[in-house]
């Protein structure tokens, strides 16, 4: 009896520890060619009943490049750096 019941403990403490509410907060950055620099507000994205390697694989920091080539050929960068709380 005593087995069945530490069983039966642990499996909830395991289920209830595994899933839970994370939170993803991410800033983004623009610089182009000609010294423009924005930095962004941060947003949160809150992500319910997730385990943490789950939440990871949507918590993720992008890079993006873009060339223009009219009418001022430049490059502009989005830097977008995101962490998980």
């Amino acid at each position: 009896m005593k087995i069945k019941l530490t069983m039966i403990a642990v499996a909830c403490i395991m289920l209830a520890s595994c899933k839970k509410e994370r939170t993803c907060t991410c800033t983004s950055t623009y610089t182009s060619t000609g010294g423009i620099v924005s930095v962004g507000q941060p947003y949160t994205t809150t992500y319910k009943k997730i385990k943490k390697r789950d939440a990871k694989k949507l918590c993720v920091s992008s890079k993006y490049e873009d060339i223009d080539l009219t009418p001022n050929p430049g490059t502009s960068i989005t830097d977008t750096k995101c962490e998980l709380k």
